[in-house]
């Protein structure tokens, strides 16, 4: 791990620049419809360890932290909601400073033997929520959680935020790649379906131009 280098040539996926014009969004739920409406480009990777001090939430809209879990055994489901959760909820507020934090009960743990698509490792570039709809996905959470104070979203600033760790050794090989907020244009940003069929499940990810 010494021994990494700066930054790296790769290539990642980005959704096709034909998706910009269309009323349709495309659909990403498998190998085969990743790669018809997916493409990949040729980028540099940066070493976010070696400067992390580089990157924030408010600007870059991601961070990374020391910290160490008691949980070890992150594919028990009763463990996780039970144990991690709780613990994940601690780390955002002693980060945010936020008023109130509240969990979204879902997680993954990726593999390159998945059982299914959404759990192997992600060969493209996404995020696992649309602009357009984050604000909603939020109100939901809030009241899913049973919380006896509202949050209208005319009073309140909302966030969201994925916890990535890796589990079990440092990562040296399929590491997590993220886009700086701050190279970002809303423009380049296209929603997409995670489902074949309906009108649900709605994510987005950057264009490759």
């Amino acid at each position: 791990m010494n021994s990494a280098p700066d930054w790296v040539e790769s290539q990642i996926a980005f959704v096709n620049e034909e998706w910009r014009e269309h009323d349709e969004l495309p659909r990403i739920y498998n190998r085969e419809s990743r790669h018809a409406n997916t493409t990949r480009h040729d980028v540099i990777i940066h070493n976010a360890r070696l400067e992390k001090d580089h990157y924030d939430l408010d600007s870059c809209g991601y961070m990374l932290i020391n910290h160490k879990t008691q949980i070890t055994e992150f594919r028990d489901k009763e463990v996780v909601a039970k144990q991690y959760f709780p613990e994940m909820r601690e780390v955002i507020l002693e980060l945010t400073k936020a008023h109130d934090a509240f969990v979204f009960p879902f997680y993954q743990v990726r593999s390159r033997r998945p059982d299914n698509f959404f759990d192997a490792y992600s060969l493209y570039m996404h995020c696992d929520f649309s602009p357009d709809t984050w604000l909603q996905f939020a109100q939901s959470i809030v009241k899913d959680s049973g919380s006896k104070e509202e949050y209208p979203p005319e009073e309140w600033d909302f966030a969201l935020y994925n916890f990535w760790r890796p589990i079990g050794q440092a990562v040296e090989k399929d590491p997590l790649v993220l886009i700086d907020a701050r190279t970002m244009e809303r423009q380049d940003i296209i929603n997409y379906r995670l489902i074949e069929d309906g009108d649900k499940a709605q994510a987005a990810r950057p264009e490759g131009a």
